[in-house]
Order: C-alpha cells, then structure tokens, then sequence
C-alpha cells in the first residue's frame, strides 16, 4: 500500500487550507465552463432549423 499523500501546509506547518479552497473553486470553475458549454451546445442543437435551400433558376419558356 502506498501512502505517499503529500498534504500542503502554510509557513506554519498548518493546513494551508486556502490553497485547497483555491484547488477546489477552480476545480469547480472548470467543471462550470465545461458544463455551460455543453448545455449551449445541445440548446443549439435543439433550436436549429434548417432551411430549404433556394434554387434561382430562369424560368422555362414554353
């Protein structure tokens, strides 16, 4: 079993626990963007609409 958890601490050998409040605010930042981005991605899938193409041609002579 390894147990080589290496736990950051401040000058004072103290917990720095606002390095982990850092780690997990960016953390869930990055899962924020990810997540944004995803549901702007299905919302655009969901409010496509595609149109006819158009075909400008002469009309025949008859």
């Amino acid at each position: 079993m390894n147990d080589d958890i290496q736990i950051k601490t401040d000058a004072s050998g103290q917990i720095d626990t606002q390095y982990y409040m850092d780690q997990a605010r960016d953390l869930r930042a990055e899962y924020h963007a990810e997540l944004f981005a995803a549901i702007v991605k299905k919302v655009k899938a969901l409010l496509h609409i595609s149109t006819p193409s158009i075909e400008i041609r002469r009309p025949a002579h008859h």
